[in-house]
């Protein structure tokens, strides 16, 4: 029962910070689209709504994220499968919880309040209180230094590989193989990034889930989506190392990469630019 509660707990506290943050620039953020009585009570017009304030509909937990996240990118989170939302709603609707990821959803939840508070302008003492603020120093301490453990072992392996695939060859031999090699696709995303492995040099990929964002008008009314793309894991075709979540920052990965701007968002056929809006600006 415990770890059910704290499944649960751990989501909830993601999804309401989350909340809470978007609510700070705008309470009617976070108000369902379309529902004029929660877009009432959310810019404090409640008096005209015909439902009450407990039958206002909010946005999805994830929706609430991926907001939070649009309007302080320097948020920690990475939305590649919702973990934590997953360890949640396991426990939430089938009373189900499987230990590993939920540790791994209690580091996903420390590191965003890390960061959460850093842009509410306060401390982590504020968040956990003095009787926990030190355990989850602790154990972002630990979660961190397992990382880099497992970068290490990984790198070793992939660098006896290396040594197994070029060793027979002479300088000329192994310039045929690793261009034969480097940037070779294996595998497929969302979005394939081109990156440097850190063993042996040679171009791997990154691959990356995409937050696309709202669609946005310029001041001619054209629609544009500001993409942006978040590494969850790294592969080398040559040596193949294979890094993942955390590890990637310990590597030296960066947390997400700028994409080109969508200048024919297919979003945008789902909406209708406010003209008066438009012309205002």
């Amino acid at each position: 029962m415990d770890q059910q509660l704290a499944a649960i707990s751990v989501g909830c506290a993601v999804e309401l910070l989350s909340k809470a943050l978007v609510a700070d620039i705008s309470p009617a953020l976070l108000g369902d689209r379309g529902d004029r009585d929660s877009l009432l009570h959310l810019t404090d017009h409640g008096s005209l709504a015909r439902k009450t304030p407990t039958e206002v509909k909010s946005i999805f937990a994830v929706e609430a994220v991926a907001a939070a996240n649009h309007v302080h990118p320097s948020l920690n989170w990475r939305p590649v499968d919702s973990l934590t939302f997953r360890v949640r709603n396991a426990s939430a609707h089938m009373a189900l919880v499987e230990i590993d990821d939920l540790r791994k959803a209690v580091i996903e939840l420390l590191r965003f309040v890390e960061s959460a508070v850093v842009v509410r302008g306060t401390d982590a003492a504020s968040f956990w209180g003095s009787s926990l603020v030190a355990l989850a120093a602790g154990l972002l301490d630990e979660a961190a230094t397992a990382s880099q453990q497992a970068v290490a072992r990984k790198q070793a392996a992939a660098r006896i590989r290396l040594d197994l695939l070029l060793g027979p060859l002479d300088k000329a031999g192994r310039a045929v193989v690793l261009a034969s090699l480097s940037g070779r696709k294996t595998v497929m995303a969302e979005h394939e990034e081109a990156a440097a492995c850190p063993v042996c040099e040679q171009q791997g990929w990154l691959l990356c889930g995409v937050d696309r964002g709202p669609v946005q008008w310029d001041d001619g009314g054209n629609p544009y989506v500001e993409p942006l793309a978040w590494p969850y894991e790294f592969v080398c075709p040559v040596c193949g190392l294979e890094l993942e979540g955390d590890e990637l920052q310990a590597a030296g990965f960066p947390e997400e990469v700028e994409l080109d701007l969508d200048l024919d968002p297919i979003e945008a056929f789902e909406y209708e630019p406010d003209e008066d809006w438009i012309r205002g600006r």
